[in-house]
């Protein structure tokens, strides 16, 4: 009688525990085989229609093979994200831990060598209460550093493109 209690009861602690530590012990075993420090150069619309600003928010991702996973900050603003790169692209999706923010950035390799990205982020622009496609650039580096400056410099063209409106959208 003791065993049809106790061996249940033991073995959903060790799946709980095993399940608890699983993502460590499998990072430590298969290392992330992707650099984990990028920047995201973006247009947006700032606090007054029409006028536009660009931001650099801090992307750490993490992955193995194709699927990728992370977290972007950007002072008090943060974004979880998830997607793939394949080809010479990035395709991340997005959402803010408070699910107001939701969108999608699609950037294509700059030139071949991994460290620059270009495309447009899409997403709710709740200053115009719109969705919005804007130019994008991601950047291997840190914010503020040499290489997302020297990145932003060569694509200014591009980055300072407006914006523009797809749809409507709901904003609280």
């Amino acid at each position: 009688m003791l065993t049809k209690v106790v061996v249940p009861i033991v073995v959903a602690v060790i799946a709980a525990v095993g399940g608890l530590l699983y993502e460590d012990m499998k990072a430590f075993i298969l290392p992330d085989e992707f650099p984990a420090h990028w920047v995201l150069v973006g247009n947006e619309i700032g606090e007054q229609p029409g006028v536009h600003r660009l931001f650099e928010e801090g992307l750490e991702l993490r992955g193995r093979g194709e699927a990728l996973k992370g977290k972007g900050e950007l002072g008090d603003f943060k974004r979880e994200y998830a997607g793939y790169r394949k080809g010479g692209n990035f395709a991340l999706s997005y959402r803010t831990p408070k699910g107001l923010g939701v969108g999608v950035v699609l950037a294509g390799d700059v030139d071949g060598r991994e460290r620059q990205y270009l495309g447009y982020w899409t997403g709710k622009d709740c200053t115009m209460k719109k969705i919005v496609e804007c130019p994008a650039l991601i950047v291997r580096g840190k914010p503020g550093s040499q290489d997302v400056a020297a990145a932003k410099d060569r694509h200014a063209s591009f980055l300072n493109a407006p914006c523009r409106e797809i749809a409507a959208s709901t904003c609280p």
